[in-house]
């Protein structure tokens, strides 16, 4: 449509606020309800969870499907709205970007965007800034790995100008590692070490498919 139809500058007018609102939490009982059922198809098939299900048994190919379905999932449309909500003040919003972020294996996402990405963008400082001629496939590592070296960064920083210290409760790796050992340890009761498995490859092609977003959207000149 955008190739046809002229430019669109118009001023909105949201009169009805909730509406738009709205869809940033009612994904949270869809994707619960999409990992639910996740975890006890995993655990049908390796004979962990006895709950009855329809479809039957899961074949090899059933279960890669789920993988590479549920990944998708996470990163479309959950990184958008999770995007949506962590620029928010209010504690509620951010702290449901974090679980819906825990998805695809950045759960502090919040802090390494707004106090990284925001203020180095389109520099080598920045991690979700390509360099010019970069290969997509080393991109998408160089910034997960980036934004959890800015998350500690970050935090550091926040927690020293408070006068406290690195290992403070109130640094936010914590809330990372609780999310992810609740996660995990659902799966794992669910599905046994291979739903733990399987979780963790949807959460990759996840998390791969996030940092792929930012590919080519700018770039930095090398040793610029």
């Amino acid at each position: 449509m955008d190739l046809v139809l002229p430019p669109d500058h118009k001023i909105r007018h949201v009169r009805v606020p909730w509406l738009a609102e709205a869809p940033l939490y009612l994904h949270l009982p869809l994707l619960v309800g999409l990992w639910v059922l996740f975890a006890l198809r995993l655990g049908g098939w390796t004979g962990h969870t006895g709950v009855p299900l329809p479809g039957g048994p899961l074949s090899a190919p059933d279960v890669v499907g789920m993988v590479l379905s549920v990944g998708l999932i996470g990163a479309i449309p959950t990184l958008p709205i999770a995007h949506e909500l962590m620029h928010r003040r209010a504690r509620f919003p951010i702290l449901l970007s974090k679980f819906y972020d825990t998805l695809n294996l950045e759960t502090n996402a919040d802090t390494g965007h707004v106090l990284g990405h925001h203020l180095f963008l389109d520099t080598p400082a920045d991690s979700d800034t390509p360099v010019r001629g970069q290969w997509i496939y080393s991109f998408m590592w160089q910034a997960w790995w980036g934004k959890r070296r800015s998350v500690w960064q970050a935090s550091v920083r926040a927690l020293r100008k408070r006068g406290k210290p690195v290992l403070h409760p109130k640094n936010p790796i914590y809330a990372e590692i609780a999310l992810l050992a609740v996660l995990f340890g659902l799966m794992f009761a669910a599905a046994g070490p291979a739903g733990v498995g399987l979780a963790l490859a949807a959460m990759v092609f996840s998390m791969l498919l996030s940092e792929g977003f930012n590919y080519g959207s700018c770039d930095v000149l090398v040793g610029s």
